[in-house]
């Protein structure tokens, strides 16, 4: 069901295939406890504690979304469901979850319930630039790190527009570069085969500015934009730790290796100056 090649495959097929990829699936599993986003760090804390890390940038996410009694939450791209249960159980709110992944929703669903929440969770499988819902209907909606494998940019941003109340809120957590100018050509070369990797082509086309561009382009207001790459930077360089020498001997025996984890943990952190960590917001008009 997902060995399409890469050559043939559509852009969520890509997404797909690598996440079932062993140092994808059991990575995030082992080393993140299935989460898949960055964590937040404040100076002198543990930079090895990813937990307590996470829970900060989740924390952070609540702060963004600013939100109002009985909100009703899009989380697109919501993994194993530990973002939307935290902003659930730090808010009186509904959330409901969006994911490519089949084992993904199965285990927000179980963990959902383990945590007695189950009730204010709402999960779905498949592409949230197609996801069907009534216009007007969330307060708010966020993605955290799931932009960049998204194809069609403009697409997706249409899509939260359309699905927004009135001044609802779009808040996302996403990288960008310094573009093929902006950069060494070793640093570009090496982003260029990470997100080609790691099925991520939305990232290419982020430029420093180019999502806030579009969310202006697109008819939303308000549009802010953080950069916080200082602080998530001890867990980036605790990964490259981690990853060096398997990188090095993959390298070694297969220079063409396609071990996409290991190869962005260590190119990502070498060329740390090049590569932001966003928080963009917007609103849809009143």
């Amino acid at each position: 069901m997902y060995n399409l090649t890469m050559s043939r495959a559509t852009p969520n097929t890509r997404v797909i295939n690598y996440y079932h990829t062993k140092g994808s699936k059991y990575g995030y599993k082992f080393i993140l406890g299935g989460t898949k986003h960055f964590g937040y760090y404040d100076q002198g804390d543990n930079p090895w504690n990813f937990n307590q890390a996470m829970r900060k940038m989740e924390a952070l996410l609540l702060r963004k979304l600013d939100l109002k009694n009985h909100s009703k939450i899009l989380d697109a791209g919501c993994g194993v469901g530990d973002v939307a249960s935290y902003v659930v159980q730090k808010s009186n709110s509904q959330v409901t979850g969006v994911d490519l992944l089949e084992f993904n929703i199965e285990e927000a669903q179980r963990r959902g319930e383990a945590r007695g929440i189950s009730t204010k969770l709402d999960f779905h499988c498949g592409d949230y630039t197609t996801f069907v819902k009534s216009d007007n209907y969330f307060d708010a909606i966020y993605t955290m790190e799931t932009m960049v494998h998204v194809k069609n940019t403009q697409k997706a941003l249409d899509k939260f527009y359309k699905i927004l109340k009135p001044n609802g809120k779009l808040v996302m957590f996403e990288y960008s570069y310094a573009g093929k100018d902006g950069m060494p050509g070793a640093a570009y070369s090496a982003l260029t085969r990470v997100n080609r990797l790691a099925a991520m082509p939305g990232f290419q086309k982020f430029t420093h500015g180019k999502l806030e561009s579009l969310l202006n382009e697109r008819g939303y207001v308000a549009v802010e934009s953080e950069d916080i790459s200082e602080n998530i930077l001890p867990m980036l360089k605790a990964f490259s730790i981690m990853a060096y020498l398997p990188c090095k001997a993959a390298s070694f025996f297969n220079p063409n290796h396609k071990m996409a984890n290991v190869m962005s943990a260590v190119e990502f952190y070498k060329y740390r100056d090049y590569i932001h960590y966003n928080v963009i917001s917007a609103r849809k008009p009143r």
